[in-house]
């Protein structure tokens, strides 16, 4: 069974969207089990540093800003590959070729 350019990407698509959110909240757990990083003085003020999301809100922050990103990229990535299949039929047709007038 031979698998078309699209079938490819679509299934490449789906591999990384998947690992990504499947990864992700394990990486989470892991930093919110991590023990606070010292905390350094300057003059009189004390910056809190928070290594994990606090509530629900925060996480689900996270994951559309995730998911923003992917799509944005896939649209970019949709776009040049029309952009390059438009060239390339512009291409064949030799409608700049130097013979034609």
């Amino acid at each position: 069974m031979k698998m078309s350019c699209r079938e490819v990407f679509l299934l490449i698509l789906a591999v990384s969207i998947c690992s990504s959110s499947l990864f992700y909240p394990t990486l989470l757990a892991q930093q919110s089990e991590r023990s606070p990083a010292p905390q350094i003085e300057t003059e009189g003020t004390q910056e809190v540093i928070e290594p994990a999301p606090k509530d629900i809100k925060e996480a689900v922050g996270i994951y559309v800003f995730l998911g923003w990103i992917w799509i944005s990229i896939f649209v970019l990535v949709y776009i040049l590959r029309q952009k390059i299949k438009e060239a390339d039929r512009i291409y064949r047709l030799r409608f700049f070729s130097p013979g034609k007038s």
